[in-house]
């Protein structure tokens, strides 16, 4: 993991981020992993007084990772037992603090995956809000481009209201991703249940 963004969840209205990335000071090199172009912390420590939002932080990342996991299920749960596990187990948790119900959550990621002989970059996260998911992408980068400053490609991309955005060599997904999709279920998790691993990292 490099790095978690998020917004407008519980305590949090503005964009919030936990970064892994080290920065530029040298004096524990044998506590840094060196993975692509970076050198990233294994650890973390979050700190603060009481009520400063620590432990929104962790709920946050925690949120993002029950949503990924179990959209699908909770969803199909739902319909076929009506047992509003979806609401109860993946409620969305947005900013306590206005009378706004049309605000948007935002959960995002950048990690890298290290095989044998490649690097690869990824940028994934989505949008929801009360009707569901409302925005949703993921996006890959080389080593080589992430150092030259290259914008991450997108693999696929979803915006309410419009059509799915798919990678050229993913397209013959495009019919069973859309069949299989509504409004509170992700791709990635979806294309897990479908065994299309063109759709996951």
């Amino acid at each position: 993991l490099l790095k978690f963004i998020f917004s407008n969840h519980r305590s949090f209205k503005e964009v919030t981020g936990l970064d892994m990335r080290a920065s530029s000071i040298s004096e524990y090199p044998s506590h840094l992993r060196s993975i692509g172009n970076d050198n990233v912390l294994p650890l973390a420590a979050i700190y603060g007084a009481n009520a400063s939002g620590k432990s929104n932080l962790h709920s946050a990342f925690d949120f993002m990772h029950r949503y990924v996991k179990f959209s699908s299920v909770a969803d199909l749960m739902d319909k076929r037992e009506k047992t509003g596990i979806f609401d109860s187990f993946l409620q969305l948790n947005s900013y306590k603090f206005t009378e706004n119900v049309n605000t948007k959550c935002k959960y995002e990621v950048y990690f890298i995956i290290q095989e044998k002989t490649t690097t690869k970059y990824y940028n994934y996260g989505f949008v929801l809000d009360k009707n569901g998911v409302f925005e949703e992408w993921l996006k890959s980068n080389t080593k080589t481009g992430v150092f030259r400053g290259n914008d991450y490609v997108t693999i696929y991309r979803r915006k309410r209201n419009t059509s799915i955005e798919l990678a050229p060599s993913y397209d013959n997904y495009r019919d069973n991703i859309e069949l299989s999709l509504n409004n509170r279920v992700l791709i990635l998790d979806q294309g897990a249940k479908l065994k299309i691993k063109e759709c996951l990292v």
